[in-house]
């Protein structure tokens, strides 16, 4: 009876599993069959191949080390989570595809999460259902899912984190302390997976005072969660801070986070100003990240034209001629690489430089994407001014994907915004609600006045 009673009342959510496991199989076998284990490389990037190489080098000689062969030159460019993640299989199969079935499984339990989370803040099923299945069934979710790459295991450490810090800390009055306490610790973690959130912390802690009163109970409160977060944070990420303090002289996590985000925009800025961009080679690494700020400081409407510019890439790349391309090898051949790096020159190339079923494929991405994110949007001025409740919830989102917008640059592209996806399907589900719940009504008012 137990059973029964516990499929009739998640017969949807069980569905939307199904669904989920059913789609990353196809696409599984589809890759494997296609490509072979090379397939959940990407043929864009060489980090999955740098993964890898760190991946083995911890399973056969416990270092972690991007060298070939002994001796083994200390990694700097990368933290160690995701490659340790890859570790454990390869000591199994030292193949990518055991990593990414159990990739798949992870990206089963943010299906979860989405579920829960949204469960817990609007307690109506069709809105959690809907964010959970879009990201069950959306075509480049599915594809990075089956990538060997840090993008699958870093959303659902990211998502754990904000479940947490919403659930324990914004909206639980009883376990905030414990729930700040582990908070810091999931963010931690989320940074040894992917190094470019090392600076998300403040984004919690600064939304740890969401409930702040002007009276002692409530400063004392606050105060202990962003110093609890804070501490747990930091005792965690020390033993990685210490080393890179000790053999790099620098407290970054890794200095892809200067070397590529800080560079990147550095980059921009000199090609919109038509400056050599040899001169950023000789650069010292561990001076990028502050010569870049300082660029940026001397020269806030370059940044700020080439950041406004950002939003497009970030929000409407769809990367779905890359997923037809798992199925069909020979679409290949017909791929248009145009990259926009933020002229407004090469704006038309961009737009109008396809043809044949390339062309098809972008317009498609660009139309489909436009609605999700108009729907978005209308989730977002329905939670802040029908729905009312929790309303720093939704800033706190807005914050969170603005931080990875600011952080991935004009280059952005789908696989830069796995991480906020979740949150951006949260609000389609609740624009999609909206409208449904706007025309039920508009059809009861008319059968009213009839």
């Amino acid at each position: 009876m137990n059973k029964k009673g516990f499929i009739s009342r998640n017969k949807y959510l069980i569905l939307i599993f199904i669904i989920a496991i059913l789609l990353r199989g196809i696409f599984f076998t589809a890759v494997l069959n296609n490509f072979g284990d090379k397939g959940f490389y990407p043929h864009n990037s060489d980090d999955s191949e740098q993964y890898w190489e760190l991946a083995k080098n911890f399973a056969e000689y416990n270092v972690f080390s991007r060298s070939e062969s002994p001796p083994f030159v200390p990694e700097l460019f990368r933290t160690p989570g995701y490659p340790f993640f890859i570790s454990i299989f390869y000591r199994v199969v030292p193949f990518a595809w055991l990593a990414i079935v159990f990739q798949n499984i992870i990206a089963l339990f943010s299906i979860l999460l989405i579920y829960k989370l949204t469960m817990l803040l609007f307690h109506k099923k069709f809105i959690a259902l809907l964010a959970a299945a879009i990201y069950a069934i959306e075509p480049t979710t599915i594809y990075w899912n089956n990538q060997l790459l840090s993008e699958t295991l870093f959303t659902f450490a990211l998502l754990l984190s904000v479940y947490c810090f919403v659930r324990y800390v914004i909206l639980d009055k009883k376990y905030f302390l414990q729930g700040a306490l582990v908070t810091g610790a999931l963010v931690a973690i989320t940074n040894y997976v992917r190094p470019a959130a090392q600076f998300i912390l403040i984004l919690f802690i600064i939304f740890s005072f969401a409930n702040l009163k002007i009276n002692f109970k409530s400063i004392f409160r606050h105060i202990s969660i962003a110093l609890l977060i804070v501490v747990s944070f930091f005792i965690l990420s020390f033993p990685w801070l210490a080393r890179s303090k000790i053999l790099f002289n620098t407290y970054d996590f890794a200095s892809s986070t200067s070397s590529v985000g800080f560079k990147r925009y550095m980059y921009m800025m000199y090609v919109n100003q038509g400056k050599d961009v040899s001169e950023l080679d000789s650069i010292e690494l561990s001076l990028q990240k502050s010569t870049a700020l300082k660029y940026v400081i001397m020269h806030p409407v370059v940044f700020a034209k080439i950041h406004l510019l950002s939003f497009a890439p970030f929000l409407m790349s769809d990367g779905y001629f890359t997923v037809a391309s798992v199925f069909y090898p020979p679409l290949e051949e017909q791929r248009v690489i145009r990259e926009w790096s933020g002229s407004w020159n090469e704006l038309s190339s961009y737009i109008f430089g396809h043809s044949n079923i390339e062309a098809i494929l972008f317009f498609g991405g660009k139309a489909i994407l436009l609605i999700l994110n108009l729907f978005a949007l209308f989730g977002i001025i329905y939670w802040f001014f029908v729905f009312k409740k929790y309303r720093l919830v939704p800033l706190f989102f807005i914050f969170m994907i603005y931080y990875f917008i600011l952080a991935s640059g004009v280059t952005a592209y789908s696989r830069l915004r796995q991480p906020v996806n979740p949150y951006i399907y949260i609000f389609i589900a609740l624009g999609v609600y909206w409208m449904l719940k706007s025309l039920k009504s508009k059809k009861i008012n008319q059968k009213s006045l009839n």
